[in-house]
C-alpha cells in the first residue's frame, strides 16, 4: 500500500509533488529522453527464449541460488541433525559463511572492474561470473566428501557464499 501511494510514473502524478519540484525534476532530464509511456511495449518473447544469454544467466542464478538458499534456510538444521552441533556452536557455525561472502560481496566489484580493464566489457563481466559460479558449485559438491567434520563443511559453505557474492557484481552488470 505505501508503495502505491508513494512511487508514481510521472512526479506530476504524486499528490505532494508541487510545481517547483516538477520544474527542478524537469531540469534534470535530458531533452530527449523518452517517456516511459513511449517505450513500455509487448515483452519481446521470441528474442528472449532465443537469447543463449538469458539462458544462461538464468540457469546460473537458478543454480547458485540453490545452494545459497541452503546456506540461509537449511544449514543450521543440518548441522543439528546430521553433526548433532550444541546451539551455541551452531549459531558461530552457520554465521561463518555468511560473514566470508561478505568479503566476497565486497570484491566483487572490484574484480570485475579490474577485468573489464584488461580484457574488455563481455569477457571482463563473464570471466568472474562464470569463474565464481563454477566455484561455488564445485564446494558445494564436495559437501558430502567433507561430511566428516562439520567444520569442513562449514568451510565448504564458505567457500559457496564467498564465490556466489563475488560473482554477484558481475551477474548484476550483466543483466543491466
Amino acid at each position: 500500500a505505501l508503495i502505491w501511494v508513494v512511487l508514481r510514473d510521472e512526479p506530476s502524478k504524486h499528490p505532494h509533488c508541487n510545481v517547483a519540484e516538477q520544474t527542478l525534476i524537469a531540469a534534470g532530464k535530458p531533452l530527449d529522453a523518452p517517456s516511459t509511456r513511449d517505450t513500455a511495449g509487448r515483452i519481446p518473447w521470441g528474442p528472449l527464449l532465443r537469447s543463449g544469454s538469458m539462458w544462461a544467466n538464468s540457469i546460473s542464478q537458478v543454480g547458485t541460488n540453490i545452494g545459497w538458499v541452503f546456506i540461509v534456510t537449511w544449514f543450521p538444521d543440518y548441522l543439528d541433525k546430521v553433526h548433532h552441533v550444541k546451539i551455541v556452536e551452531r549459531g558461530v557455525m552457520a554465521s561463518v559463511p555468511l560473514f566470508v561472502g561478505w568479503f566476497g560481496m565486497l570484491g566483487g566489484g572490484k574484480l570485475t572492474d579490474f577485468f573489464v580493464e584488461k580484457v574488455g566489457l563481455r569477457w571482463g563481466r563473464r570471466w568472474p561470473w562464470g569463474g565464481s559460479r563454477f566455484l561455488a558449485v564445485a564446494a558445494f559438491l564436495a559437501c558430502p566428501l567433507l561430511d566428516f567434520s562439520p567444520w569442513a563443511v562449514v568451510v565448504a559453505m564458505s567457500v559457496v557464499a564467498f564465490a556466489t557474492d563475488l560473482g554477484s557484481a558481475a551477474g548484476w552488470a550483466f543483466c543491466q
